[in-house]
């Protein structure tokens, strides 16, 4: 959380809507504020006053936290959200394979921006990440020399929730963001808690040495075996360390993705 000390002549109603912005977790808000923007706010709070910013040990980052299973029946596909269970004959896919909600069996023939949402909203789910981060990292792609459209899928190919997912130490990638978040990941031999964290080649990823005796993580530790991983990953099972032995192409990826129409969206 950010703490923001005010000196220098502010009233007490500008002290209340503060603090009783903070109580409704407003706290990026604050965040992003510069001297004059905050000066502004206060209305009251000369510019010559004196603030100071306590360091947040943790940033509250938006995330899907509703049900995961809708996603899968709304792309009419297995993004492969919940582990274990999409293999099952539990998957929703399975049981009910057509759209959530009252219309959702109805046949309806997209447009085109129809097709273009649709391709956008299946990678976005499949990775977990919202709207403004998708947009940076398609910003970042089309910065680089390399075709937009593939870059944008190996970037988010190379984060680290979904580096530790595809290594078999997590069961879907919102298991293995909980984990990185939580500090049971190493890279490198050093805990990192960003789960858009970018690995490059020649990083080793593993859980710590005290997170091992978790049930989680020994459950998953039994199952490594079966598990199948990516041709530019390597992973010894014994020691539960994986290595990334060269960074992902695009014919690495598995999932029926059409980036094109990623990149028509776009560029509207």
């Amino acid at each position: 959380m950010v703490h923001v000390h005010l000196s220098g002549g502010v009233s007490s109603a500008a002290h209340h809507k503060y603090r009783a912005s903070l109580a409704r977790g407003n706290v990026l808000f604050f965040q992003a504020l510069q001297w004059k923007e905050l000066h502004t706010y206060f209305h009251q709070a000369p510019l010559e006053s004196t603030y100071s910013y306590v360091r947040k040990d943790r940033a509250n980052v938006a995330r899907y936290t509703d049900a995961v299973c809708r996603l899968c029946r709304r792309e009419n596909m297995k993004l492969f959200l919940k582990g274990e269970r999409c293999l099952s004959d539990k998957c929703a896919i399975n049981k009910r394979n057509y759209a959530p909600g009252q219309h959702g069996q109805r046949r309806t023939k997209l447009s085109e921006y129809g097709l273009q949402l649709r391709e956008k909203q299946k990678v976005k789910r499949t990775y977990g990440v919202l709207e403004l981060q998708f947009r940076r990292y398609f910003q970042k792609a089309a910065r680089s020399k390399e075709v937009t459209g593939s870059e944008l899928l190996i970037l988010l190919e190379r984060r680290l929730d979904n580096v530790v997912y595809l290594m078999g130490f997590a069961d879907s990638r919102a298991q293995a963001r909980q984990l990185i978040r939580h500090g049971h990941v190493r890279v490198n031999g050093r805990r990192v808690n960003i789960p858009s964290f970018l690995i490059k080649q020649g990083d080793s990823v593993e859980p710590r040495e005290r997170s091992r005796n978790l049930d989680v993580v020994r459950s998953l530790a039994e199952r490594l075996n079966q598990k199948q991983i990516p041709a530019w990953l390597h992973v010894d099972t014994e020691q539960m360390r994986g290595v990334v032995q060269t960074l992902p192409k695009r014919h690495d990826l598995t999932m029926p993705f059409h980036e094109q129409l990623i990149v028509e969206l776009y560029s509207k």
